[in-house]
């Protein structure tokens, strides 16, 4: 069975899938966005190498790095709230200790793994590519989007964590996840995928 046997690939390889699959996701909604901002030409034609930053950037902080964070080090800090996301909507609303530990992540995400992980992280890796490293010119961008980076972030990801934890069942909070991760990705590549104006 196809299905079993990817699931057995999945268990046996859980980082290389990670890595995998945030590299296609990652670069397929860059490659949207530059399909939709070009939507008023005659021709589109695709920045190949935009492009491979946000593969990049899918591979190393999306992929490997967040596998780590996620399997490695949350699940130690907050043990409760991988339990709580298994759990039924009744068993969840009980689940007190599960709730405070949700939270508890969700506020480590929003203070501390975003602005200064999930964020710089991008920055980083789009200026690896360039022609020429800048260091001054990385964090020139860093200081001017930072700021509506974050607000971004915490717009599409407050919200859909809190309702993919405490609403979604388990079986649908990957793939959901997946959806709103593109659709994030899409965003941040419409807002500074091109070349980048220090702005905002």
């Amino acid at each position: 069975c196809q299905g079993t046997n990817l699931a057995k690939v999945t268990q046996e390889n859980p980082l290389a899938v990670a890595i995998s699959l945030t590299t296609i996701k990652t670069g397929a909604a860059d490659i949207f966005a530059q399909v939709i901002s070009a939507k008023d030409s005659d021709t589109v034609e695709i920045d190949w190498k935009r492009f491979f930053s946000f593969a990049l950037y899918g591979a190393i902080y999306l992929g490997a790095f967040q596998y780590f964070l996620f399997t490695k080090v949350y699940t130690r800090m907050f043990p409760l709230a991988q339990r709580f996301a298994a759990k039924t909507m009744q068993e969840k609303l009980k689940d007190i200790p599960g709730l405070k530990a949700v939270f508890k992540q969700l506020a480590t995400d929003a203070l501390v793994h975003w602005p200064w992980g999930l964020i710089p992280a991008y920055y980083l890796i789009q200026e690896c590519v360039s022609p020429v490293f800048s260091y001054r010119n990385m964090i020139s961008k860093l200081r001017s989007n930072w700021v509506a980076d974050l607000k971004m972030c915490w717009a599409i990801w407050l919200p859909a964590a809190l309702f993919n934890y405490g609403s979604m069942p388990l079986e649908w909070q990957v793939p959901f996840t997946t959806l709103v991760s593109f659709a994030y990705t899409a965003i941040l590549s419409l807002r500074r995928g091109g070349t980048q104006k220090i702005k905002k």
